[in-house]
């Protein structure tokens, strides 16, 4: 049959490996999508990055092949202006020196007049066939874009077109651009029409390398294609696709809106796509999915480990623990204590145990203090009883003593009072205390005046309190002696910071529910490392022996009484001591 800690052993193993293996399944299972998502993401910005590198190379040679034409039409135009108009054969031989596709004349009016295109279309029946007996080059150079009239009457230098596709139906397929300038005297047009191969070998170079990239292809805005290669091969599966816009070397193509390979508002442009496989993405993942399988029956396997060795050291603590327990019930030795620690449960159980212990300790000692304030209030009472008899006949004394100045007279008074409230505190020390609808300001001229008598030898120290007069209507629901104790407290520790002449200023003033009382002295002040701890008890600063007690019953009282206290100060400057109370 199992035993207890066999079965508590069992739960507690069942409960740390259910809670160690679902943590590790849920952490494995995120950061595995953070994983794979990361790896999707650098797999897609690596292809991402080589589109726009290869758009960047079919710019630059755009840019090259515009100059290269530039430069053969300039050498064009010399030879027209010391040669004449060409012929058809002559253009046919100098456009192989020049390095370009056809050289064209065009007169004034935009019509063809000279290209080595008609020697061309007379040698081939296929050209022949498309033109169906129609002369080539017959459609005025004008009808494709009117701006080129410009090159005629003075406007333009230099027109160009874009990379274009051949017309529909052309036999051949193929791909160019037109660059036209005037002549020297601007009564012809010089043309010539390049031919852009290099976008096939660029579309080729960069599809061989790699072997996840599936096709490239360059096209117009419209959808023609300009170049376009594939990958020979099978099914390449789910595939990536990337866009990337080519802008070529011209802003703006008027003939380019004429043949409709423009989208609606946009700029010509050319439209760079790349496909790119995801099998070597997919076998990237299933990798890494294999490593966090693994990691993760590695991990169970630990946490079945771990749980197996922490479920028997914390049955082994138990047992010892209730082995300890067991002791103490026996013995009612209140001062034994349980003998485990740490930050664990165990831990934290054994210490809460031995503070509970502590505490009934504590409550032995408060039924002996109980005993004892008993017989104390015994004493107070009777103190309190018999000073009664020599304060009165203190009293009778005052009332016919008339050598005295009127205001030794009123401080005696005020001494007299104040001795016999103490007394009354003495009797009420173990009474629940009263409270009263007290008048503050009335309160602090009483122990103002007191404290008046007191420094009559520091002529350079000053006590003030002058309320204003609607602050003497202010009161507060307190307990009048309690209040006067502590007011005192505050002013004597005011008094007690002041080192040679210095003011201790009182002040009173009311908000729209509660009263404020700052006594503000011009002392030495309190360090701020010190400033955060007065309050607490046994907290004290700057008075040799003190206890620490003033500050922390002041707070409690105020507290209490439903206010707060709040002590602000600036070393060397002084200190200020802010009550907040509710006006009754």
């Amino acid at each position: 049959m199992p035993t207890l800690g066999n079965r508590l052993a069992f739960k507690i193993f069942a409960a740390i490996f259910s809670i160690t293996a679902g943590a590790l399944g849920l952490t494995e299972i995120v950061i595995l999508k953070h994983v794979s998502s990361q790896s999707e993401k650098d797999y897609a910005s690596r292809y991402q990055e080589l589109t726009g590198q290869v758009a960047d190379t079919l710019n630059q040679l755009d840019k090259t092949t515009d100059l290269i034409a530039i430069n053969g039409l300039q050498a064009f135009r010399e030879i027209d202006r010391r040669r004449g108009m060409l012929s058809n054969e002559e253009l046919n031989e100098l456009k192989k020196s020049l390095k370009v596709e056809n050289l064209y004349i065009l007169n004034r009016s935009g019509k063809f007049v000279r290209s080595d295109w008609f020697l061309e279309v007379a040698s081939d029946p296929k050209l022949q066939g498309y033109y169906r007996d129609k002369p080539p080059l017959s459609r005025p150079l004008f009808s494709y874009c009117e701006g080129y009239s410009e090159l005629i009457k003075g406007g333009s230098d230099l027109e160009r077109t874009p990379i274009i596709p051949n017309p529909p139906g052309m036999p051949y397929e193929g791909i160019n651009k037109y660059i036209m300038i005037p002549n020297h005297d601007r009564s012809r047009i010089l043309e010539a029409s390049v031919s852009v191969g290099f976008i096939g070998d660029i579309l080729t170079k960069s599809l061989n390398p790699d072997g996840n990239v599936v096709s490239i292809g360059l096209y117009t805005p419209s959808g023609e294609t300009l170049g376009f290669v594939r990958k020979p091969g099978g099914n390449p599966g789910e595939t990536f696709s990337f866009n990337a816009e080519v802008k070529p070397t011209v802003e703006s193509c008027c003939e380019c809106k004429l043949k409709q390979l423009e989208l609606p508002g946009k700029e010509y442009f050319y439209d760079l796509k790349m496909t790119v496989s995801k099998k070597a993405l997919q076998e990237q993942i299933a990798g890494i999915e294999r490593i966090f399988l693994a990691i993760g029956l590695a991990s169970l396997l630990l946490s079945v480990l771990t749980a197996l060795w922490v479920s028997r050291w914390l049955v082994r603590k138990l047992e010892r623990m209730g082995k300890k327990i067991g002791e103490i019930a026996e013995s009612a030795d209140l001062s034994l204590r349980v003998d485990e620690s740490g930050k664990d449960e165990v831990g934290i159980l054994a210490g809460r145990f031995n503070a509970m212990l502590k505490q009934l300790q504590a409550s032995q000692k408060k039924l002996a203090t109980a005993e004892r304030d008993r017989a104390y209030a015994e004493v107070a009472q009777q103190f309190a009883h018999d000073i009664r008899s020599p304060l009165a006949a203190f009293s009778t004394l005052l009332k016919h003593s008339n050598d005295s100045s009127e205001e030794d007279r009123s401080i005696l008074k005020i001494a007299l009072n104040r001795t016999r409230e103490i007394a009354d505190g003495m009797l009420n020390k173990y009474r629940k205390p009263k409270l009263s609808d007290t008048s503050v300001a009335e309160a602090v001229k009483t122990v103002v005046a007191e404290k008046l008598m007191n420094i009559r030898d520091r002529t350079e120290v000053t006590v003030r309190f002058e309320p204003v007069p609607e602050a003497l209507k202010l009161k507060a629901r307190i307990t009048p002696l309690e209040f006067e104790r502590l007011l005192s407290n505050l002013i004597d520790n005011s008094l007690d910071a002041i080192e040679g002449t210095g003011t201790v200023e009182i002040s009173l003033v009311r908000d729209p529910i509660n009263l404020t009382l700052t006594v503000k002295d011009d002392g030495k002040g309190i360090p701020q490392a010190v400033l955060s701890k007065l309050g607490a008890k046994g907290e004290t600063h700057g008075k040799e022996g003190g206890s620490g007690l003033g500050l922390y019953h002041a707070k409690t009282n105020i507290e209490a009484w439903g206010g707060s206290l709040k002590i602000e100060s600036t070393e060397g400057e002084g200190c200020i001591v802010i009550i907040s109370l509710p006006i009754a």
